[in-house]
């Protein structure tokens, strides 16, 4: 099951969501407290929108974060995936699923896009099985 968390769940299950964003967007240590300030502010404020994949007993399998942006490139209204953090393999039918319930979510919301950002190999190769096409790459380099 693929579920959208209301604002006011967040501090109930602000333990497992930031586990999850922690290890999914690979923050660094120094700026850990300011981002995770930040998330849990967007989180509670509904700026930024967490959803859950459980299982039948209500185990948690997955976590995605997703922003509501006005795209910096093209200027259109879009859904960014922040975060995608799985707890456990997932087949990828499953993601499929979970797609479209993100897409429904952008629709709902008058997006023209969905976008997402990553680090992980997996959710490059996902992404493409997903119908998404590769606009950039980020570079990073600390001074």
């Amino acid at each position: 099951m693929f579920i959208k968390l209301l604002p006011q769940q967040i501090p109930q299950y602000w333990d497992a969501i930031k586990y999850a964003a922690r290890n999914a967007d690979r923050v660094s240590e120094s700026d850990l407290p300011d981002y995770l300030n930040r998330l849990l502010y967007s989180l509670l404020s509904d700026k930024a929108q967490c959803f859950f994949r459980i299982d039948a007993s209500r185990e948690l399998l997955a976590v995605i974060i997703t922003r509501l942006i006005m795209d910096e490139l093209t200027g259109v209204k879009s859904l960014a995936i922040q975060c995608i953090y799985s707890f456990k393999s997932v087949v990828d039918d499953e993601w499929l699923v979970n797609m479209n319930a993100i897409e429904s979510f952008a629709i709902n919301n008058n997006c023209k896009k969905v976008l997402g950002y990553s680090t992980n190999q997996r959710i490059f190769n996902l992404a493409s099985q997903l119908g998404f096409s590769e606009r950039f790459r980020c570079f990073v380099k600390e001074v």
